[in-house]
C-alpha cells in the first residue's frame, strides 16, 4: 500500500500497554506516503477478540484521526 521507497512511522505503539487489556489498543496507526501523498494509516486487527474496541483503541484511533485532520489524508 505504501510507496516502496518510503518509511512507515508507527504512532502510539505502546498505547494500552500495562493495562488490563492484553492486546493493548489492538490496532496499528502510522504515517506513510501513498502515491506521493503523506497519509495517516489506520489498521484494525479483526483477529483480536473479533475486532472489538476498548477505551485505548478508541483513544488511539481518535488521536490518529486528529493528526490526519491537521495535515494529511486519512486512509483506513
Amino acid at each position: 500500500m505504501t510507496d516502496s521507497d518510503s518509511a512507515f512511522l508507527e504512532l502510539s505503539p505502546l498505547a494500552g500497554w500495562g493495562t488490563q487489556f492484553q492486546v493493548g489498543a489492538g490496532m496499528v496507526t502510522g504515517l506513510a506516503v501513498i502515491s506521493g501523498v503523506e497519509c495517516v494509516v489506520i489498521a484494525n486487527d479483526p483477529t483480536v477478540k473479533g475486532g472489538t474496541m476498548n477505551p485505548y483503541t478508541l483513544r488511539k484511533h481518535l488521536r490518529a484521526r486528529s493528526r490526519s485532520a491537521v495535515s494529511t489524508d486519512c486512509r483506513w
